[in-house]
């Protein structure tokens, strides 16, 4: 049989993974925009770091979730552009918070400081390539986790429960 709705370990997932990234831009901006030797900057850039692993393991997560249990269809009545665009939008999103999770372990890599979150900020270089695809692709995400949220938010109004698949709502 077909599922509704995803399963709980997806909805928790989405919606922790949800939180974190919306963290990440809260505090990516905060610690962007503070001077270099303010005393709040290492603490964030820590944060940051580590909530980046806590959203790349959840994707992997999801990932395994999603290709190994049981999926709900696309909400009904969607066809044509809107269901290619739902495809698309959902896929890009996957890959662009694998693509930021991996280059955010990359400028550590590549900075000579290893993979651990726990480290002087001050050793970061800025110059290395994963920097410029971090902050490319922090645009990209920014602009799919907005059309993916205009479009939940669209189809709940005129088409139906869609956030019931997602533990919201009523859901069946």
């Amino acid at each position: 049989m077909t599922p509704t709705r995803y399963s709980r370990a997806m909805i928790w997932l989405h919606w922790l993974t949800a939180a974190a990234v919306f963290a990440l831009f809260a505090v990516g901006l905060t610690m962007t925009r503070l001077d270099f030797n303010s005393p709040l900057k290492p603490p964030l850039f820590r944060l940051h770091a580590v909530l980046g692993y806590a959203v790349l393991i959840m994707t992997v997560l999801r990932l395994y979730y999603k290709f190994r249990t049981p999926q709900p269809p696309p909400p009904p009545g969607m066809s044509g552009v809107r269901l290619a665009l739902y495809r698309l939008v959902h896929g890009l999103l996957y890959l662009s918070l694998l693509v930021m999770g991996i280059t955010g372990v990359g400028i550590l890599v590549q900075s000579g400081l290893g993979p651990s979150p726990f480290f002087d900020i001050h050793a970061l270089n800025f110059e290395v390539r994963a920097v410029n695809m971090h902050l490319t692709f922090k645009l990209a995400m920014l602009a799919l986790v907005i059309v993916h949220v205009v479009g939940v938010l669209s189809y709940q109004a005129t088409k139906g429960d869609v956030l019931g698949r997602m533990g919201l709502g009523k859901g069946k």
